[in-house]
């Protein structure tokens, strides 16, 4: 049977799929779980895994393709993982199949797609389903749109096989940007997911809200004591997962605070953690509570501070340890559930696994 590859084009996101969405290799409950793979030089990755004490060690086989292994040799033997492959030479997208000593083989490649003109380019191999099996590399991808692509980025698709592209924008949103694709032309479909609106209302919405009386109050907006949450403001973006203890800051010197389009915009003063709270057996804050939940797309930052408390703090905070969890090493979501005055919250990391979770309660 001939395989169909897809590609879904959206404000957010494209993927690329089978016929069949779940078309997967084989799993085991022994072995490797969890294999990533990166880019850390010209021709030069970094292969980690997680493996089951009877896994011993494992083979690496270097493949043009993901369903089948085209090098008649490893080109290493990883005893302890992390290991660097270097496949220089090499061109076009890489696969690497793991083979254990004892286990099934597991296939893995660079999650993030090396082009000019898409960041966030991602397949969507390797993913857990269900009924046990894994999301087969090479078929289902999704990135944000490809109006930015470069002519060596299509080049590089060319080599992927894509067959469909789906596109789930908006007609305004394809207006906007615009696919023009370059190289071997796959069928286009174009699918809305979600009500055109139009950019010059949304703008319109902005400046009446700027501009209403209550737009340049700094008082924060009135607490209520019937619910667990009681205020929510976004400050930046980080792309990592982090969670704070509760604390309380007290300002005690303001000079820096209205620099412009400076580095140092550092406010001193003085932190009062509340260490008690665990959001497990203690779970009435005493403070504030601070997460950045920015580990859901794009690259990561500072993947080596994972359940690494030492690099959480800082001397210009005077190495007060504020930070309570950390995970930047995978990508992850955050679910709440909030029910009156009690507040649940987990992460959820790109395996399906529970990283983290608290409650809070009035």
């Amino acid at each position: 049977m001939k395989l169909k590859i897809i590609l879904f084009i959206a404000l957010v996101l494209i993927a690329v799929s089978a016929p069949v969405l779940h078309i997967a290799g084989a799993a085991s409950g022994a072995g490797i779980e969890r294999p990533t793979c990166e880019l850390i030089g010209p021709g030069l990755y970094r292969i980690d895994y997680q493996a089951s004490p009877d896994a011993g060690s494992v083979e690496v086989f270097v493949s043009s393709r993901p369903d089948r292994i085209d090098s008649a040799k490893p080109a290493l033997t990883i005893r302890q993982p992390p290991a660097e492959v270097s496949v220089a030479g090499r061109s076009g997208r890489v696969y690497f199949h793991l083979k254990p000593a004892s286990g099934a083989t597991r296939v893995v490649a660079l999650r993030r797609l090396p082009l000019e003109g898409a960041t966030n380019f991602r397949d969507l191999g390797g993913y857990p389903t269900t009924d046990g099996l894994y999301v087969r590399w090479g078929m289902v991808y999704r990135s944000g749109d490809l109006v930015n692509l470069t002519a060596r980025d299509y080049q590089y698709l060319d080599g992927l096989g894509i067959r469909l592209v789906c596109d789930v924008r908006t007609p305004g949103e394809r207006k906007r940007s615009p696919t023009h694709w370059m190289g071997h032309m796959p069928e286009f479909l174009s699918t809305p997911i979600g009500r055109e609106r139009d950019i010059a209302l949304v703008a319109e919405e902005v400046q009446r809200e700027r501009s209403s009386p209550d737009a340049g109050s700094k008082e924060a907006p009135p607490k209520s004591d019937q619910y667990a949450i009681e205020y929510v403001q976004q400050y930046g973006h980080e792309h990592t997962y982090q969670r704070t203890r509760p604390f309380r800051f007290t300002p005690t010197e303001m000079s820096k605070a209205a620099t412009v389009n400076e580095k140092d915009r550092r406010v001193e003063g003085r932190f009062r953690v509340d260490e008690k709270f665990d959001g497990q057996a203690r779970t009435k804050p005493d403070g504030i509570i601070y997460i950045t939940t920015g580990a859901g797309g794009k690259h990561l930052y500072d993947g080596d501070f994972t359940d690494a408390p030492s690099k959480w703090r800082r001397k210009d905070d005077k190495d007060v340890a504020y930070v309570a969890r950390f995970i930047s090493d995978r990508h992850s979501l955050s679910i709440f559930d909030v029910d009156g005055q009690r507040l649940q919250m987990r992460q959820i990391d790109e395996y399906g696994q529970e990283i983290d979770r608290i409650r809070v309660t009035k």
